[in-house]
């Protein structure tokens, strides 16, 4: 079964009215040359290429939930693609699937906002599970292998402005990303995530009731930090909090406008090895 969310009125929400459609929701971004840590540890960025001319770093975001009983194809898939060095994937845990009698302990709203940002930029006309976004241009279902790999190849393709930001840890809780001079055609939103490795969870009530599921990349926090203009700057980022919580890793996300084109993407560890 497939299900769609057209709004929040409560009949929408009864079995017989859902519609599910997925799309996968996958983000292009272009790697980044040089990441460098001081202080509590020392890290490499997860990313492809040096930023020059090839195949840049393609992030996957697939809008899931666990109470969407047509998702589990979607999020094995995922887990699939985030072992590929060249995409980065995360998992996006929307909340509006919540009153389907199991809330999904990862759902977020500010998930739910970038999703229904993607779809109005997009002229979709409701949000969906399992869905995405292609280099934020766009979607296909999220379980589609075919279709995500074809957006994944055409969004590789796809002509970008290249970002090479650099992050410095200076102090521990705090990045810097500095980001270079280059022409833009438009503003662009930095944005910071949190996310961890993998979660397995079972589940005990609602549509996927007795299953066990394992989600990869679990994105458990999402925050613009700043808008870039193209000119050289540097953003300050308080991580303090997140690896407080005990978030494993971040990704930085260069994105025109806020819900547009990815320009750039890194990921990177947020907390020191375990050796």
């Amino acid at each position: 079964m497939r299900h769609a969310f057209h709004g929040p009125k409560r009949h929408a929400l009864r079995r017989h009215t859902f519609k599910r459609h997925s799309a996968a929701f996958i983000v292009l971004a272009l790697a980044f040359s040089t990441l460098a840590f001081t202080g509590a540890f020392t890290g490499e960025a997860r990313a492809a290429g040096d930023g020059r001319k090839g195949p840049g770093l393609v992030v996957v975001e697939l809008y899931t939930s666990q109470s969407c009983s047509s998702c589990p194809p979607a999020d094995k898939f995922l887990g699939e693609l985030a072992k590929r060095k060249d995409i980065l994937a995360l998992s996006m845990h929307v909340d509006y699937w919540n009153a389907l009698g199991w809330r999904d302990p990862w759902s977020s709203a500010d998930v739910t906002a970038r999703q229904r940002r993607y779809m109005r930029s997009l002229g979709a006309r409701y949000v969906s599970t399992p869905q995405a976004i292609i280099g934020g241009e766009s979607y296909a279902v999220g379980s589609n292998r075919p279709a995500v790999f074809r957006l994944i190849e055409k969004a590789r393709r796809a002509q970008r402005a290249r970002v090479q930001p650099i992050v410095t840890m200076p102090v521990p809780g705090r990045l810097t990303v500095t980001l270079p001079d280059v022409k833009l055609a438009a503003p662009a939103t930095v944005w910071f995530v949190a996310f961890d490795d993998r979660h397995t969870a079972r589940i005990t009530a609602g549509e996927n009731t007795g299953a066990t599921i394992t989600y990869t990349n679990v994105v458990r926090a999402l925050r613009p930090i700043g808008t870039w203009t193209g000119k050289a700057r540097s953003f300050e980022i308080d991580i303090s909090k997140e690896r407080e919580a005990g978030f494993g890793n971040c990704a930085i996300l260069v994105q025109a406008g806020g819900s547009g084109p990815i320009l750039g993407a890194v990921s990177l560890p947020l907390l020191p090895a375990v050796h």
